[in-house]
C-alpha cells in the first residue's frame, strides 16, 4: 500500500487517465473536452484516495488565488476586531479565503509594516482612514486587482466605496442630547479635526440650531488609545462643576470608555454628574455596568456589501464604480 500523501499521478492512475486530465478536471477547466464520465471518475479517485489540489498551484492555473485582501490598522480599538470578524465572515460566505494586513498602529501605518504588495490577492478591502488609499502602500505597476473602501467620510474620486451615514447619525445622537436637557456640549474628537470632518459637521449644525454653543477639544495626545480619554476624564473631574460640560461627545466608544473611567476615578458619577456618549456601537460598550448611548455602525452590513461589490469587480474590472451609503442607529443606553 502506498504511503504518504496522494499526488495527481496516483489519482491518474486509479482513474485510468493521464496527469493532464485530472488536473484540468480539478481545475474545472470546462474548455478542454472530457467527457462527463470521465470527470466523475477522476473526482472520485481523488476523493477515495483523499487527494486535496496544491493550493498554489491552482492558483497559477487560474491566475486567481481566491483570496481578499483585508487592510485594517488601529486594533486597540475593538472597533476594528468586529470589523476584521464581520469582514471575515462574509469573505469565507463568498467562497474566499481572507489575508490580512493589520499595521499596528491607529495612524495606519501599512507603509512600514504591510506585506500585502507582496503576495498575490484578487482584491482588497480598505478602511480608509482620514483619506487613505491602497495605492499608496501596494504601488507596483504590475497592480490591477480592484479596490473597495469602507469609511465613515465621503471619499473624493473614482473608487468603490461604501460608506456609513455617520453625519447623520451624529445628528440624530446631538438631536436625542437636546431633547435630554444637555445645555453645555463639549466634543472631543480622537484626532486634531478639521471642520469638513462629519461628526464636527453634524454636532456644530443640531447645536447651533438649539442656540448651544458647541467645545471641541481633542485629546492630547492624538490617538485612539483609552488611556489619553482616561487622562482626559481625570483632568476633566477637576473643574468645577458649573465649568465643566455637562456631556459630552466622544469621537468613538473606545474614548467614551476611558472618558468615564477617568471621570469616575476623579469622583464624578455618569450620567449624574456628567454624561457621556460615544460612536461606533461596539460590543465592549454594552458590557458596562451602565451600558453606553451610542451610534451604532452596521459593520455587517457593510462588509457583506464590500465583499459582494468587490466580487463583481474581480469579474468585470471594468464596472463603474459607485459609493453605497448605510444608516447609522441611536443605541440608547444609560450614561446620557
Amino acid at each position: 500500500m502506498r504511503r504518504g500523501t496522494p499526488s495527481i499521478r496516483d489519482v491518474a492512475a486509479a482513474a485510468g487517465v493521464t496527469p493532464g486530465t485530472v488536473s484540468q478536471v480539478l481545475n474545472d477547466n470546462f474548455q478542454v473536452r472530457i467527457t462527463s464520465a470521465t470527470r466523475e471518475r477522476v473526482r472520485a479517485a481523488a476523493e477515495s484516495l483523499g487527494y486535496r489540489p496544491n493550493a498554489l498551484a491552482r492558483a497559477l492555473v487560474r491566475r486567481r488565488t481566491q483570496t481578499i485582501g483585508l487592510m485594517v490598522a488601529g486594533f486597540r480599538n475593538p472597533f476594528f476586531v468586529e470589523l476584521v470578524e464581520a469582514l471575515e465572515e462574509a469573505t469565507f460566505r463568498a467562497g474566499y479565503s481572507a489575508m490580512l494586513d493589520g499595521a499596528p498602529s491607529d495612524r495606519g501605518t501599512f507603509q512600514e509594516h504591510g506585506h500585502l504588495r507582496d503576495w498575490p490577492v484578487d482584491g482588497i478591502i480598505m478602511w480608509s482612514m482620514r483619506g487613505q488609499r491602497a495605492e499608496q502602500y501596494i504601488a507596483n505597476a504590475d497592480r490591477t486587482q480592484p479596490v473597495v473602501y469602507l469609511s465613515g467620510e465621503p471619499l473624493d474620486g473614482d473608487v468603490e466605496t461604501v460608506q456609513a451615514d455617520v453625519r447623520q447619525g451624529a445628528a440624530d445622537l446631538a438631536r436625542y442630547l437636546v431633547r435630554r436637557g444637555y445645555r453645555r456640549p463639549r466634543y472631543v474628537p480622537a484626532y486634531v479635526q478639521t471642520d469638513q470632518e462629519e461628526r464636527t459637521i453634524a454636532y456644530r449644525a443640531v447645536m447651533q440650531e438649539a442656540g448651544l454653543p458647541l467645545e471641541i477639544r481633542p485629546l492630547e495626545p492624538e490617538g485612539e488609545r483609552r488611556t489619553h480619554a482616561v487622562d482626559a476624564g481625570l483632568r476633566l473631574a477637576t473643574v468645577r462643576a458649573r465649568e465643566r460640560p455637562d456631556v459630552v461627545l466622544c469621537h468613538n466608544d473606545v474614548t467614551a470608555i476611558g472618558m468615564i473611567h477617568g471621570l469616575r476615578r476623579g469622583g464624578l458619577r455618569i450620567p449624574e454628574d456628567i454624561a457621556v456618549v460615544g460612536f461606533d456601537g461596539t460590543e465592549e460598550g454594552q458590557f458596562l455596568d451602565r451600558p453606553l448611548t451610542t451610534v451604532r455602525m452596521p459593520l455587517a452590513e457593510m462588509s457583506e456589501r464590500a465583499v459582494h461589490r468587490l466580487r463583481e469587480l474581480i469579474e468585470n474590472p471594468n464596472l463603474e464604480r459607485s459609493t453605497q451609503v448605510f444608516a447609522t442607529g441611536l443605541v440608547i443606553g444609560e450614561t446620557a
